[in-house]
This record gives structure tokens, sequence and C-alpha cells, in this order.
């Protein structure tokens, strides 16, 4: 889920004294293990971007892709002897929209997708999905639940056509 292009992993960050919180912190260089980056799973780990300085305190960091691995919150700490983050950074990792064929077996309340959607159970939770194109084509619903050993997805309420293996669909965060 790594985002290739460095200009989308780009987020800005203020660091002020580590003494007193408030007063604007310039020409800090990152050393190792100096910040660190917590994913939506809980685990923490050096920060291993660029910390790149604009001006009076303002600075930039860049995630690498592999930073981004995980969709969910993920949050950007810094802390040396002279400076620290005025508060962390959190953004939100988006899982990119999933696009495949509707497998045969599924039906108005079991959509099986391609062997290439995650495995992860509950990977798809919360997320809508769209079927594009064959029957039941314009059709969406919310994801209610999705079995990754299956890959299949139940939506919050039944279709009203039954998708084939000749129906094409769209998953992604926000509402078709």
């Amino acid at each position: 889920m790594g985002e290739p292009s460095a200009q989308r992993r780009i987020v800005p960050v203020y660091l002020v004294d580590a003494t007193d919180g408030q007063t604007p912190e310039t020409g800090v260089v990152m050393a190792a293990g100096e910040g660190k980056v917590t994913k939506a799973d809980g685990s923490t780990a050096n920060a291993a971007g660029t910390l790149t300085e604009i001006a009076r305190g303002l600075y930039t960091y860049t995630f690498t892709a592999a930073e981004l691995n995980i969709a969910g919150f993920i949050s950007f700490d810094f802390s040396d002897a002279g400076a620290r983050t005025k508060e962390p950074v959190v953004v939100q990792v988006m899982p990119p929209a999933t696009y495949g064929t509707v497998q045969v077996g599924s039906t108005q309340t079991a959509i099986i997708l391609e062997s290439g959607a995650s495995a992860v159970d509950d990977y798809y939770n919360d997320m809508f999905i769209l079927i594009s194109g064959g029957p039941g084509a314009g059709l969406s619903q919310p994801i209610f639940n999705y079995v990754g050993a299956t890959r299949t997805v139940t939506p919050k309420n039944p279709f009203d056509v039954t998708p084939n293996g000749s129906s094409t669909y769209v998953i992604g965060v926000v509402p078709f």
C-alpha cells in the first residue's frame, strides 16, 4: 500500500525548543532514533524518512513508502536534546481503490472477490463496494464484513440483483 510518489508522502512538522515547548527550533538534523513512526497496528519504529527544514521551526517529513504500508492512522514524532515536535503529526493512510471481477458463486449477500484481493479479515470493512459492470451495475453497498481467507464481502444490505462472473466491482473508502 506504500505510496510510490514521494510528493504524496510529505507532511508539515513544527519543531520547538525541547525545554520551553514554544520557541521555534532551526537547524535541526534528524539522527537515527530521534524520529518515531507509529502505525495503525500499534507498531512503533525509528523514522526512516527525511526531515527537511523550511524556515522558523517549520520542517517537512517525507515518509518512506514502507512506512505507509498499513491503512489507518500513522503518526510521526521527533525528539532530541534540543528540539521536539510541538505536537505529533498524525495522518490517515487510505487504501487505494480495489478493482476486479466478481467470482462465480457470489450471491446477493456474499460477493466473492478476485484472488488478488486482501487476505486479511475485516480489511474492507466499512468501505463501499460498487458493482461497476455486468449484472448489478450501478448498485453500491457499505461493506459490513470481509473474510480474507475466502475473499468474501458481506454487504450491509443484500444487492437487488445477484452479481455474477461477468460483473465487475470497485471498492473504495467513500460512497459511490
